[in-house]
């Protein structure tokens, strides 16, 4: 209606003529003048609406509905069957009548009429197949430039350019909806893993840190915001130096921060000190490792710390607790070396001192069996037989308790040794063939080593003694000798077929004066095997034994 009235305002009348536009139910669509005043009114009852609603078209001499009397001419708008408006065009009588005959102006008025007609049916035309769509476009234009993303132009699917173009924007418009609504969604999807990528960060119980080359945190989790007494937001954005209480601390953890983003490598730094606003001094493990956001060059630093102060403080305890272990354990040896030296030299002492007696008793006791052996009963005879006996027994015992007490006072010098010609030696001194009848000696392959030669020379006769010992009373003697690589070291062996014993009483073997068997069925003293394991450990080395009973026994050693 707007339009109409524009164009009923530009068409050129006569001071007293009227135009007027009403609908089929005499709603005023269009008036000039007055437009205003009339327009949306239902007249359905005035003069000229009743005469237009009747003839559709032709003239009238009727009063306006402003109550003038004029020469109406008058005409449907639209189809001819079912027009949806009507439009009048009204002269004043006088006025027609002034400059020619009634005819004429009729006439003339006809085809004014039939001319601004003409007028609105283009005007309608226009609008319908090419205002409106633009008017549309314009619309929807606006609003979606306004961020309405809904927005659409309405119009259906046509020929014509404007309709294709509409379609165009319609389907461009659908697209950004349809994008806007992904990238909404992607947007929420991206907080969330944010979220959850920072709860995560705050819950981790180490420090974990971003910084760029200025030294600004751009990421700092709640452990290493508390040890600022702040928030990880109050964090985020300030510099170390206006962070670290201590500034010697924050430019020693600049300078690493550079050395890591210049080489473009990560830094293991096993301790460094953070000292926290109050002033305690916490003691912590960080690596750090270089990043880039842009993806071209360093421009950040990552850093992740570890706190190990209560470890830290664990150890140096351990430390001190091993120190003083270690005294206590050098004070015990130190005493435990006196006591054995001071046990060592009695025994010695001893030792010897028994000696002159025992040779003493045993001595009178063979002049007396020599030279009183007619006047001597056989009892007498016996009694004195046993006590030469038991004092060489004895005096065997103090031998090797002299042997075993020198062990420790004589030198250790070593030297070059020929293993297997010192033990061709050993065996041709024990005469092993002729103590024990069917022997079978195997003689391995034994490399030569570096050791004390008497010292290992002892160490043989021992080991070979014991074993032709035990195996005499076998019907086929075997003493097998050699050396095996075991674990890199030089095992040297003797083993034997003979009575064996009981594993469970190995931890005896080695002592002083422990034996496994009595002394009626094997003679010694018990002695030999304690002096084998402290000239082994003298040369750094070690011995140890197996064996079943009655199925020989084996013994090892090694030497360092």
């Amino acid at each position: 209606m707007a339009s109409l009235n524009r164009i009923a305002g530009k068409t050129r009348l006569p001071a007293d003529g009227s135009l007027i536009v009403i609908d089929r139910n005499g709603a005023v669509l269009a008036r000039h003048p007055d437009p205003e005043k009339w327009l949306g009114k239902e007249l359905p009852d005035a003069a000229i609406t009743q005469a237009i609603l009747t003839q559709k078209e032709g003239t009238a001499e009727v009063a306006g509905v402003d109550g003038i009397k004029r020469m109406y001419a008058f005409a449907a708008i639209g189809r001819h069957d079912d027009p949806g408006a009507y439009v009048a065009i009204g002269l004043s009588k006088a006025e027609a009548l002034a400059d020619a005959n009634q005819l004429l102006v009729r006439n003339l008025v006809t085809l004014w009429a039939i001319a601004v007609v003409a007028l609105i049916v283009t005007y309608g035309c226009a609008s319908r197949w090419f205002l409106r769509p633009i008017e549309a476009l314009v619309e929807a234009t606006t609003r979606l430039t306004a961020g309405d993303l809904s927005a659409r132009t309405g119009l259906a699917p046509g020929q014509g350019e404007l309709h294709e173009l509409a379609s165009a924007f319609d389907g461009m418009a659908d697209a950004l909806q349809k994008r806007k609504l992904e990238a909404e969604q992607a947007e929420k999807s991206l907080r969330e893993s944010e979220a959850r990528l920072r709860q995560i960060i705050d819950l981790v119980p180490v420090l974990i840190y971003a910084k760029d080359q200025e030294g600004r945190f751009i990421l700092a989790n709640r452990r290493i915001a508390e040890g600022f007494n702040k928030t990880p937001a109050e964090v985020e954005g300030k510099t170390q130096l206006e962070l670290t209480p201590n500034p010697d601390e924050a430019r020693q953890y600049l300078k690493d921060d550079h050395e890591v983003m210049e080489r473009g490598r990560a830094k293991f730094i096993p301790e460094e000190n953070f000292t926290s606003p109050e002033g305690s001094v916490h003691v912590l493990q960080t690596t750090k490792i270089p990043f880039s956001t842009s993806g071209a060059k360093t421009a950040a630093v990552l850093g992740v710390s570890v706190e190990i102060t209560e470890r830290k403080r664990s150890e140096e305890k351990i430390r001190k607790l091993n120190e003083e272990l270690e005294q206590r354990v050098r004070d015990r040896t130190a005493q435990l070396e006196a006591a054995n030296k001071e046990l060592e030299a009695f025994s010695y002492s001893v030792s010897h001192d028994l000696r002159a007696p025992l040779r003493a008793i045993d001595g009178f006791s063979r002049i007396l069996v020599e030279d009183f052996e007619q006047e001597l009963p056989l009892d007498a005879q016996r009694y004195l037989g046993l006590v030469r006996a038991s004092t060489q027994q004895m005096g065997h015992l103090v031998d090797d308790l002299l042997a075993f007490a020198r062990l420790s006072r004589q030198p250790l010098r070593k030297q070059p040794v020929v293993t297997a010609d010192l033990v061709r030696q050993c065996l041709e001194e024990l005469g092993a063939e002729q103590q024990v009848p069917r022997l079978q000696i195997r003689l391995g392959d034994l490399p030569s080593c570096e050791a004390d030669p008497s010292l290992l020379k002892q160490v043989w006769i021992n080991l070979l003694s014991n074993a032709l010992k035990y195996t005499q009373r076998r019907d086929r003697a075997t003493i097998e000798i050699g050396c095996q690589q075991a674990n890199g070291e030089c095992v040297f062996f003797v083993k034997d077929n003979g009575v064996g014993f009981d594993m469970k009483y190995a931890d005896k073997l080695f002592g002083v004066f422990q034996r496994l068997h009595h002394a009626e069925e094997y003679d010694g003293t018990g002695v030999g095997l304690a002096i084998v394991q402290r000239i082994i450990h003298r040369h750094g080395g070690r011995v140890w034994t197996e064996a079943e009973p009655e199925q020989g026994a084996r013994f090892y050693f090694t030497l360092k």
